[in-house]
């Protein structure tokens, strides 16, 4: 997971992000490479979650809560059910499931062959331990419990639930705290 928490509190679930330099002095997180130096890109880096839908824009999911021990971050993230890009149960070349009826010349309604995802993710901070790795790692990283309910549309409203529980660990990769968006 990439998680952006500025110098304000306000967190954001990213499916990618670039850092490296812009205009070659100061080192920038951004949410597109076009805004990195175009002579530097030998040292910048982009960091990418497969697990999250592609979108062109790159436009982050907002959290609500804070990224604090003892509280939460939640956010919902949403597949199209004609996601070509990234939904599961779509395959473009695969007639049984590319979304079109059996002339592949009419889009099918959601349901007919997939459906509409939601993804509500729950992480829930814990305090660190006082043993010597949590001493050790100074703050820079947090971890607890991840929490994530899968809903499934289909047609005439029906849906189905899924739940999944873990414990995650997120590491500081970068101390910088302002996300560079295009203007």
């Amino acid at each position: 997971m990439i998680v952006h928490n500025d110098a304000a509190g306000n967190a954001v679930l990213m499916q990618r992000v670039f850092y490296g330099l812009r205009q070659a002095t100061n080192e920038v997180l951004t949410t597109e490479q076009s805004l990195l130096d175009q002579d530097r890109l030998d040292v910048a880096r982009r960091i990418s979650a497969a697990h999250l839908p592609f979108k062109a824009q790159n436009t982050p999911w907002a959290f609500t809560g804070q990224m604090t021990p003892g509280m939460n971050l939640t956010t919902t993230v949403s597949l199209a059910y004609d996601d070509q890009a990234s939904n599961p149960f779509l395959h473009t070349y695969h007639p049984d499931h590319d979304n079109l009826d059996a002339t592949a010349a009419n889009k099918l309604a959601q349901g007919a062959e997939s459906y509409r995802v939601d993804r509500k993710i729950v992480l829930s901070f814990q305090s660190p331990t006082d043993d010597f790795a949590s001493l050790a790692a100074g703050n820079q990283e947090l971890g607890g419990n991840y929490a994530e309910e899968v809903t499934l549309y289909g047609t005439a409203g029906e849906s189905r639930k899924y739940e999944v529980t873990g414990a995650f660990e997120l590491k500081r990769v970068s101390p910088i705290d302002t996300l560079t968006l295009p203007e």
